[in-house]
């Protein structure tokens, strides 16, 4: 069965690979500049009021927020009991298949920021109709001071979804290996190697590089990411307090896939 999946993932990527640009860059420049950590908590929970939550509702079509977050408070209700020990959830807009997204902390995770970070992120209380034993209280992230976005990579090839009614367009990501550049993943092979699936350009953070920052959230909630050079033990290990980590590769201006200019090569 393995053999079967590994086969099926190199004729996925051979696809993908046939579609990507031909435009290539190569030299020094033409590689990742740094590294940092995008945090994910592994446990949904479910946001019953998702369609309160915006100036003008969700998107009928494809239940994406329409408008701005207003001031009203998440509601959310766990899913299973492994929820309710996690110092982060992954909130979802029950029964749509995209929707609303938000990643909610516990105070104990909030307690590992420092006094300066914490004047740096953003936060709401979340309401959680279903707690039971837990006394755990959650916040939804709303942002921080320094928010960036995922961009698109010069040579890669990025599958995006494009809703037809209110034209949300899903951020950039790269989840199969033919999908990336051949500058960033020269072998093509059908193992990652440790390389991230989403990007953003080293000319969107400021120097220094903040300790934590967020990703997204112009639609749908913006994810945590902390710096590579930030010591943070609790959530380094895969699991603990219910919060991984993946990659996030930052990349040079000029390797970024511009919508309104083509690149000479090289």
């Amino acid at each position: 069965m393995f053999d079967s999946l590994v086969e099926t993932g190199r004729r996925i990527s051979a696809k993908e690979r046939d579609q990507r640009s031909t435009d290539q860059p190569s030299g020094e420049r033409a590689r990742l500049v740094a590294t940092h950590w995008l945090l994910s908590p592994a446990v949904d929970v479910e946001i019953e009021n998702a369609a309160d939550l915006f100036t003008n509702g969700l998107c009928a079509a494809c239940s994406m927020p329409l408008g701005a977050r207003n001031e009203q408070p998440m509601r959310v209700r766990y899913k299973d009991p492994i929820g309710r020990s996690c110092d982060g959830v992954q909130a979802h807009d029950a029964g749509a298949l995209r929707g609303e997204r938000a990643q909610l902390y516990s105070e104990r995770f909030r307690d590992l920021l420092s006094d300066a970070e914490q004047t740096q992120v953003f936060w709401r209380p979340v309401e959680v109709t279903n707690r039971k034993k837990t006394k755990r209280e959650l916040f939804e992230l709303l942002g921080s001071a320094v928010n960036v976005r995922t961009v698109p990579l010069r040579g890669g090839y990025q599958d995006r979804f494009e809703c037809t009614e209110c034209h949300f367009q899903s951020a950039p990501a790269y989840g199969m290996v033919g999908s990336l550049p051949d500058w960033l993943n020269p072998n093509g092979d059908v193992s990652y190697r440790g390389q991230p699936s989403s990007f953003i350009s080293s000319e969107q953070l400021p120097i220094p590089v903040p300790t934590i920052f967020t990703l997204g959230g112009s639609r749908g909630g913006p994810a945590c990411v902390v710096s590579d050079a930030r010591p943070w033990p609790k959530v380094a290990t895969p699991g603990a307090m219910g919060v991984s980590r993946y990659p996030l590769g930052v990349i040079l201006p000029e390797l970024v896939e511009r919508a309104d200019s083509r690149h000479a090569a090289g």
